[in-house]
């Protein structure tokens, strides 16, 4: 972080500038850009054509790339190859399943997402990624539509956001099914009374479960705009923009199959 002289110094200049060179103003031009631009801007995704809205969640946080930067750290510790298989069980309008077709380009993607415009977006912007043949796509996912998935594709990467239904959906035959899978799933405990503590039970044997938090974005979490001197200058503005309005804090497993496991392919 910049020493608070800085910030000091930044806020007097602030107040002798033009209203339009003034911060909101300045942030609100650099969004524009951004909507213009129709890429992600920074992050794991950076580069990506994305829609201009978001199905359930946060946008701007997405497009700024820093949308769950909690998690920023599992997308560093693989690489292009590492799983030919991700299955993304709800997809929204496609951040996860339209980007790591994108990270990993050798990856085939399942997407499941029940909402209509949420499945028309990721259409229409796999096609505008060229990644359209790669990627798979289903309405509602049930316990025995994933058992089915799961019982033709024996290794790879789920991920899973899906408003509590991740109790049902991992569970039963299925998390047998998954002992070969690295698996993120965020938790929903304020709709299931112990969720973590059931999923912890129910995979704990067959894999390995670190668990991420949420919390404030900081000036090191964005890397837009590229000027670090102009970050600090909209530092609340971007603040504002990243925020995924969750209303509690959240939190996910990032579950890694044990040795004994295979591999995800």
């Amino acid at each position: 972080m910049f020493p608070s002289t800085s910030s000091h110094a930044i806020q007097a200049v602030k107040v002798l500038l033009p209203s339009n060179w003034r911060p909101k103003a300045v942030a609100r031009r650099m969004l524009a850009t951004l909507v213009q631009d129709s890429k992600i801007a920074a992050g794991p995704f950076a580069g990506l054509i994305y829609p201009n809205q978001s199905i359930g969640s946060a946008h701007w946080p997405k497009r700024l790339g820093v949308y769950e930067i909690e998690l920023a750290s599992i997308w560093t510790r693989f690489r292009p190859g590492d799983f030919f298989t991700v299955i993304n069980v709800g997809a929204a309008e496609g951040y996860y399943a339209l980007g790591l077709a994108w990270l990993w380009p050798n990856t085939h993607v399942i997407a499941f997402e029940q909402d209509p415009a949420g499945r028309e977006l990721i259409a229409q912007y796999a096609l505008c990624n060229n990644i359209a043949p790669r990627l798979e796509l289903h309405g509602l996912c049930t316990p025995e539509i994933l058992n089915a998935t799961l019982s033709q594709v024996h290794r790879g990467f789920l991920i899973m956001d899906v408003e509590g239904a991740e109790d049902e959906l991992l569970d039963g035959a299925n998390v047998a099914a998954l002992r070969n899978f690295h698996i993120l799933v965020e938790l929903h405990d304020i709709r299931r009374t112990k969720l973590g503590e059931r999923l912890r039970t129910r995979f704990e044997d067959s894999h390995r479960i670190e668990e991420f938090g949420t919390r404030p974005r900081q000036f090191r979490d964005f890397r837009y705009p590229r000027n670090p001197l102009l970050r600090l200058y909209l530092i609340r503005q971007l603040q504002d923009a990243a925020d995924e309005h969750r209303g509690a804090p959240m939190r996910w497993f990032m579950m890694t199959p044990r040795p004994s496991s295979t591999f995800a392919s």
